[in-house]
């Protein structure tokens, strides 16, 4: 024991990781099982909207979060990147990215458009078609400097993609060789060279060039990497050579990384330099990561390959690495993928299994808890029971295999059920073997099952649950209903008999729980939920139903009475419920209401009233007043989804205890902060009757790709349309819950949990905005949401000039109809005039008519009277002259 006690404090002196409190690293992985093109990261960068770009040996990645798009060479399609080996990426001021790559040249993608160009031709017309870029570096000003292998480097203009070429080299021998560019704060711009070389560029092709005063071959002192130092200096990785430190001002080098061992070999090769969100160093080499605190170079620590990703990378050969804009630290492998550093630590601490030591739990799966006062909690495991102190880091292993034969046990010593009495002492259920206690001197005590107890069976009696009831533990059992064991005279008995015989004589007892001294709660695995009140001898029972308050789900898990006397029943599938009392009877809350999942296995409430529940897909936290949740996975340090039943507890220090298939976690309650700052949400996709529309293609309303689309104008016809979005935050994007809305057709918000796409069908014409928001992975929404305006054309003839079309017509025909129709009234009293002047031409006819025939009556009369005796004088007087009868005559 004492041999056991100074290898524990060695451990715990020497190797700090392995103290309890301190919490876990864990690398998370991507791999091309995540949907990375290939597993050889040779360059990270971040853009300005924040999106993850990795040059891979086959395509450049861009990552969001939750998945990849991959840009690659289509040998049948010139306007792709001319090679798929990717050497290197660097954004320009414009937003578009530069891609060097081996043997196939340089390229531009501009992200708007899509578009490709192939830099084919130098500064001078030579061919570069076919060369190696192995880094590129933006100048500022629109100004790109590339290195191309075995000739130099040449500065483009990068706003009209040409070659300046008064400021690119391909003629001095020195630069030939160049491979690495770095940038100085002061604007300064150094090259590393395959030869050993580090070069400061003073203009109109003048250098400086410094060497390291090296005595070995020129190739173990080829520059890999560049970083700036806090203070001005040059931070140089080599092939062979370790790091070294450049004070430019005194023009020295110093080497501050370097193991002559030849063992050590691999570790001298630095592959790449990067400074966390801690202001440390990390070292990529060909031998993992070397960690340095601080930049004294006084004291690393070794990130070595392991295939747990809670202990180590994927791979010892490092290729690069990166800090984002989180100060969450990217680091790419060869062959390996990459695995992410996240700058906020697990939330939760874990301890694992750790054969032969006092540091680990003996298997991992725990399958109970129980806390006690004394800053530990003992664990239940299949393999026996342990006791975790927490003051010390120690874990003592109590009972295990070994000890099977002391304590007369044939097999395994399965652990399931833990329970404290009223006295303090530990209780122990064991799968198949009854109970044991343990007393203030660590003494077990067994107290197996005598048969008989239950008529008609004689097989061994499972508990499947415990509760302290004062003067008895009352136990659930598998198959067999309800018992209890007296702690006075420590004989098992059937209590409430009668009850127990007509309810539970064949059920399982999953859960009990005691609501003061009135009513005992009882949850089984396939009957439901019991109430029985010990005053009225009442027995309430809810099981499935099909109203939208009943049970959810018959295998009740867990019941707990919080401090506001509110009664919580788990369920293994169907939720969470809340006892509303006999009239409305459950509030029921689901995966739709936030939580991680409905399969519920266990329930803690901390000192602040929030409910910690333990799901088959994680941990959801609670608050009971707003009932948001906030969920936690194998990222915040889990050990893993899944969580047992009778697998939870807390302290009186509001320490938190949970136990699942693959080990313990345990937090304490107040040390969560949710953090205020909020993603940027993006569209990424643009779909028109579910298919993805391109830049450019026929019918696209896309002329720059939608993630820089400011406003939308569909087509007639192209009214039914979705979008796809994303919030950019990588440790926990499962957790980011959005929110959509479109201004002109919605009156509210669309809250959708973690869904990421938002559709609409057959919209009429008009001007509307979309808005999307999200939360961050603590459930903080952004105030101020991403828009997008959208204008829906109408069909032709539903436009303005149709309609002024349709008026100027339908004006033309009410014109011609009004002009016809004053026609013909014209028409028409035209000829009434005419008939009405025809009528009074005639009535005047008429009346000249009368008119004379009276005058010549008037006339004829007296006239008669004067022919006649003319005409008789005539007569007798015939022997007038000519002239006389002439005259005669006219009279």
């Amino acid at each position: 024991m004492i041999r056991s006690a100074l290898l524990f404090l060695s451990l715990l002196i020497f190797d700090p990781q392995y103290l309890w409190a301190q919490k876990s690293t864990r690398y998370e992985r991507l791999t091309t099982a995540s949907g990375l093109s290939q597993n050889t990261i040779n360059k990270i960068i971040q853009d300005k909207n924040g999106f993850l770009w990795f040059a891979t040996a086959d395509g450049l990645n861009r990552y969001d979060g939750y998945s990849f798009t991959v840009f690659r060479n289509d040998p049948n399609d010139n306007k792709t990147l001319s090679g798929s080996d990717i050497s290197t990426v660097c954004e320009d001021d414009e937003g578009n990215l530069w891609v060097g790559t081996r043997n196939a040249g340089l390229n531009k993608i501009n992200l708007k458009t899509g578009s490709v160009i192939r830099f084919t031709r130098g500064p001078s017309g030579e061919d570069i078609s076919s060369v190696i870029i192995p880094s590129i570096v933006n100048l500022g000003k629109h100004k790109i400097c590339v290195a191309v292998v075995g000739k130099g480097f040449m500065t483009l203009d990068s706003k009209k993609n040409v070659i300046i070429k008064s400021e690119s080299d391909f003629e001095t021998p020195l630069i030939k060789d160049a491979v690495r560019f770095f940038r100085h704060s002061s604007g300064s711009l150094w090259i590393g060279t395959r030869t050993g070389y580090l070069i400061s560029v003073l203009g109109n092709r003048s250098y400086l060039p410094f060497n390291f005063g090296q005595k070995g071959p020129a190739n173990e002192f080829r520059i890999r990497a560049l970083l700036e130092a806090k203070n001005g200096d040059i931070l140089v990785g080599t092939e062979g050579r370790g790091l070294f430190r450049f004070d430019h001002q005194n023009q020295k080098f110093a080497s501050v990384f370097y193991n002559r061992s030849s063992l050590s070999s691999r570790q001298n090769i630095v592959t790449s330099i990067s400074r966390d969100g801690s202001n440390n160093i990390w070292i990529g080499t060909d031998n993992g990561i070397y960690i340095c605190e601080g930049e004294n170079f006084s004291k690393f620590r070794q990130v070595v390959s392991n295939p747990d990703p809670e202990f180590g990378i994927s791979s010892y050969s490092v290729t690069s690495l990166f800090t984002d804009s989180n100060l969450n630290t990217w680091i790419g492998t060869w062959e390996a993928g990459l695995n992410i550093d996240f700058h906020q630590k697990s939330r939760f601490s874990l301890l694992r299994y750790k054969p032969n030591t006092f540091l680990g739990l003996p298997s991992n799966k725990v399958t109970a808890l129980r806390a006690n006062a004394d800053q530990g909690v003992w664990i239940g495991s299949n393999v026996g029971l342990s006791y975790l102190n927490y003051k010390s880091g120690l874990v003592e292993h109590l009972v295990n295999n070994a000890d099977i034969n002391r304590l007369n046990s044939p097999d395994i010593f399965d652990v399931n059920l833990l329970e404290t009495d009223s006295q303090g002492t530990l209780w122990i259920g064991v799968w198949g073997k009854g109970l044991f206690n343990m007393d203030a001197n660590r003494k077990m005590i067994s107290y197996p099952m005598p048969k008989g107890i239950v008529s008609n069976v004689t097989a061994t009696i499972k508990f499947s649950s415990i509760l302290n009831a004062g003067q008895k533990l009352l136990l659930g059992t598998v198959g067999n209903g309800l018992m209890a064991f007296d702690l006075i005279s420590k004989k098992y008995e059937i209590p409430y008999s009668e009850l127990n015989r007509k309810l539970f004589e064949n059920k399982t007892i999953s859960t009990l729980m005691m609501e003061g001294n009135s009513r005992l709660w009882i949850g089984t695995t396939a009957s439901g939920l019991y109430v029985y009140d010990f005053k009225t001898k009442k027995i309430d029972h809810w099981e499935k139903g099909i109203s939208t308050s009943s049970l959810r789900y018959n295998h009740v898990t867990y019941i707990h009475q919080d401090r506001k006397n509110r009664i919580w029943v788990l369920t293994n599938g169907g939720g969470l419920h809340l006892y509303q009392g006999p009239g409305n009877v459950f509030k029921i809350f689901t995966v739709a209401d936030g939580l991680v999942s409905n399969t519920l296995r266990g329930m803690v409430e901390d000192r602040k009233g929030n409910l910690w529940l333990t799901t088959n897909g994680g941990i959801s936290k609670m608050d009971p007043q707003t009932f948001k949740c906030i969920n936690f996975d194998d990222v915040d340090g889990l050990q893993g989804k899944e969580f047992l039943i009778n697998a939870f507890d807390k302290n009186s220090q509001d320490w938190l205890f949970f136990g699942g298939i693959n080990g313990l976690n345990y937090i304490k309650s107040d040390s969560l902060r949710s953090r205020s700052d909020v993603p940027n949400v993006y569209i990424t996709n643009l779909k028109i009757f579910n298919k993805p529309v391109q830049v450019g293609a026929e019918n696209s309303p896309l002329s720059e790709d939608i993630l820089f689309t400011k406003h939308l104008t569909l087509q007639p016809g192209q009214s039914v349309f979705s979008f796809d979005f994303v919030a950019l935050e990588y440790q926990r994007p499962k957790n980011n819950r959005y929110a959509y809305y479109l201004d002109g057709f919605e009156k509210d918000w669309n809250y959708v949990g973690t869904q990421r796409s938002a559709s609409y069908t057959n919209l009429s014409p008009g001007d509307y905005t979309f808005k999307v928001k999200a939360t961050n992975s603590d459930g903080i929404w952004a105030e101020k949401p991403f828009e997008l305006k959208i204008t829906v054309l109408p069909p032709w003839y539903r436009t303005w000039w149709a309609f002024v079309i349709y008026f100027l017509s339908a004006s033309a025909v009410v014109y011609g109809f009004i002009r016809e129709i004053k026609i013909r009234e014209a028409f028409k009293t035209d000829i009434r005039l005419k008939e009405i002047e025809k009528e009074r031409i005639q009535e005047l006819e008429q009346v000249k008519t009368h008119f004379f025939t009276n005058i010549s009556h008037e006339l004829r009369t007296p006239l008669t009277l004067i022919i006649s005796p003319i005409e008789r004088y005539f007569l007798k007087n015939k022997g007038l002259n000519e002239e006389q009868n002439t005259r005669m005559s006219s009279i």
